[in-house]
């Protein structure tokens, strides 16, 4: 496709045919709109494109297209005191100065968002700044735009001549910025409850499932997983594996080594298997009533459990209190021996607050950076769920996210005080600083020449508080405590480790094997 010049002009510019302009004051360059061939196999538009656009097409919405921005020179007026430069009004939801894209409206009953990039490597989503209908539009055709407002100060300027090669993030390539508007129909979505529009949306991409694992199948690029053969699965000790949020069993814990899974397996008898579940339309009490349901009656299962984020939720309410559902009434009996809690949220996070819609997305979206192919796309598939329920206007009211609020949570507060059980729990977290450009750019900003964290004021894995991995409480009160021999935190020297990388880490595999194979 030929190359759109950016002149610095005030005026909106055509970057694509059928209504897609770019508003850019001050910024001369260019912008390419890439073909649908390019977006699938071109290497230096980022080496997670493809797992994108994998997930877009798994998922019910459409890419109109992909828009790469180079500049070349940043002509920005300066302004006075605290007055903006002339015509320099545009700003994004977060006050930054904007530049503004314009995509055609395709419709009454349609939902938009943009992925949208940096030269930084810094990953954001973009929900429209308004929506304009032409005044002679009766018919709800399509006519009019939709108008965002894209971060201008991450546009970055292109270097051809540095040489650099350096990796900068999931989806950019060096010197340029890209742009991805997305849509999709919400006409099932529209009058729903905040409940029942997650329900539509999450239930068809992560339903219940129980999969049995199998070292030599449950590998990367394409793990599998089995159904669960019942009767052998009681013939012993058996591990059960238990997701995070916007994720699935596959995507988290075939990060582990292959020789981990065999040792697992072998001192396991082969009895290995997880619980796939959703995490934002259900609670954990939720997910733990239809764990039960799903087990085959008279069920006895003895089991040690693995849970990575949400999953440490899931797993407390099942060693805790699976007594309270409905057990009994099916003949189901449940031990939980030990538990290896990994990144959990025991004490909740931050960014399920309500003003941190967009955090939580933007967060996990950059966390990408270093997973397999194949679980990026699965994750990537969870975000692109949890996009088209916030562009609806609802996220982190829902169950299976508020469960972990800190405060508003009606889970975590009789959930940390239960006296403790016969179950043995062990605890993973990190003390993560980023170190990659790309990371510290999502994460941090400079206050006085030092990084501060956008959101916690605490140690954290970008995600879940450091010691909330291991504490549901403040330090030396009653309620849920796990030892300090029974916890590790990691941090730097180990190697770097953030919320979903954790099973990559040979100090994570090493330590699962000691806590569950003596």
């Amino acid at each position: 496709m030929p190359d759109i010049p950016l002149k610095g002009g005030f005026q909106p510019i055509e970057i694509a045919p059928g209504g897609f302009t770019l508003q850019a004051p001050g910024l001369i360059g260019h912008v390419r709109q890439q073909t649908n061939e390019e977006r699938t196999t071109r290497g230096d538009s980022g080496v997670y494109e493809q797992s994108f656009q994998a997930a877009v097409a798994h998922s019910d919405i459409s890419a109109a297209s992909v828009f790469e921005i180079v500049v070349d020179v940043d002509n920005t007026p300066v302004a006075d005191g605290e007055h903006r430069a002339d015509g320099m009004t545009a700003t994004t939801r977060e006050g930054e100065p904007a530049m503004i894209f314009s995509m055609p409206r395709l419709g009454d009953a349609i939902g938009y968002a943009v992925c949208y990039t940096g030269a930084d490597g810094v990953s954001r989503w973009v929900f429209p700044h308004h929506i304009d209908v032409d005044d002679d539009d009766t018919r709800g055709g399509g006519q009019g735009k939709v108008v965002f407002h894209m971060p201008r100060a991450t546009v970055g300027t292109a270097d051809p001549d540095s040489g650099e090669t350096e990796k900068r993030g999931p989806w950019v390539a060096v010197g340029r910025a890209l742009l991805r508007p997305l849509f999709w129909a919400t006409d099932q979505l529209i009058g729903q409850p905040a409940l029942a529009v997650a329900t539509i949306l999450e239930q068809p991409k992560h339903p219940y499932a129980f999969r049995a694992i199998q070292p030599d199948r449950f590998q990367f690029p394409n793990p599998q997983s089995d159904a669960v053969d019942w009767t052998a699965l009681q013939a012993g000790r058996a591990l059960l594996f238990l997701h995070g949020t916007f994720s699935t069993a596959e995507a988290s814990f075939a990060q582990l080594s292959p020789h981990t899974l065999e040792q697992l397996a072998a001192h396991y008898g082969n009895r290995l298997f997880a619980f796939n579940h959703p995490s934002v339309y259900h609670a954990p009490v939720d997910n733990i009533d239809n764990f039960i349901q799903l087990l085959p009656r008279g069920t006895k299962l003895d089991l040690d459990i693995v849970t990575h984020s949400r999953g440490g939720l899931v797993g407390r309410e099942l060693s805790e209190r699976w007594r309270d559902h409905d057990a009994a009434a099916r003949g189901v009996e449940i031990k939980v021996n030990k538990a290896v809690l990994v990144a959990s949220p025991n004490s909740g996070t931050r960014l399920v607050d309500a003003d941190h819609d967009t955090d939580l997305l933007n967060r996990y979206t950059n966390l990408l950076v270093g997973l397999p192919d194949t679980a990026t796309t699965l994750i990537l598939e969870g975000i692109l769920m949890a996009v088209q329920i916030l562009g609806h206007g609802v996220l982190l009211a829902l169950p299976g996210l508020r469960c972990f609020h800190p405060s508003l949570s009606n889970f975590l507060g009789p959930l940390n005080a239960l006296p403790p059980s016969a179950t043995q729990y062990f605890a993973i977290g990190s003390d993560f600083t980023p170190t990659e450009a790309n990371l510290s750019g999502s994460f941090f900003h400079v206050v006085d020449g030092k990084l501060v964290d956008d959101i916690f004021d605490e140690a954290n894995d970008a995600v879940v508080p450091s010691k909330g991995s291991y504490m549901g409480v403040a330090e030396n009160a009653p309620g849920f405590q796990i030892p300090d021999a029974q916890h590790v935190i990691l941090n730097d020297k180990d190697q770097p480790v953030w919320h979903i990388t954790y099973f990559q880490s040979p100090v994570v595999n090493q330590q699962l094997l000691d806590w569950l194979t003596t």
